[in-house]
């Protein structure tokens, strides 16, 4: 599930119903965006945003119907009887994504920035959640 569930109108719905088809050891693979990442606690930090779960004009054109924290997922997730195996982060962005471009990153520090996401994860943009049965987990 690749950057699917911000934008069905029942995540928890569609989480149960996949998990239904999961073999003893299958796994499911989420991927979301995150309302925790650090450009958006900066944000909210500088007073440029009221509420880290608002939706932008820009989500909206996307499609989104919901921005959730790193906590809120894991949340979503364990409701529903599965256990994550792995959560990692995709990216730390500290800016957004315009503010990135234009500082004309090396390679190197877009290379860390992936990095430091994987070991801090809910301060990443997107997340990676790698899920399993709660039956199938022990």
């Amino acid at each position: 599930m690749r950057f699917v569930l911000e934008h069905v109108d029942d995540p928890s719905l569609i989480l149960r119903r996949y998990s239904d088809f999961l073999t003893e050891n299958g796994k499911i693979y989420v991927g979301v965006p995150s309302a925790s990442s650090m450009h958006r606690l900066i944000g909210k930090k500088a007073g440029f945003l009221d509420d880290l779960r608002k939706l932008s004009e820009q989500d909206h054109l996307y499609g989104h119907k919901r921005y959730l924290t790193y906590d809120d997922w894991r949340g979503i997730i364990e409701a529903e009887g599965l256990v994550i195996k792995k959560a990692e982060g995709l990216f730390l962005a500290p800016f957004s994504t315009g503010q990135l471009r234009s500082l004309n990153l090396e390679e190197r520090v877009l290379r860390a920035l992936v990095d430091l996401a994987q070991e801090y994860p809910s301060l990443a943009n997107s997340l990676f959640f790698e899920v399993q049965k709660v039956n199938a987990a022990m």
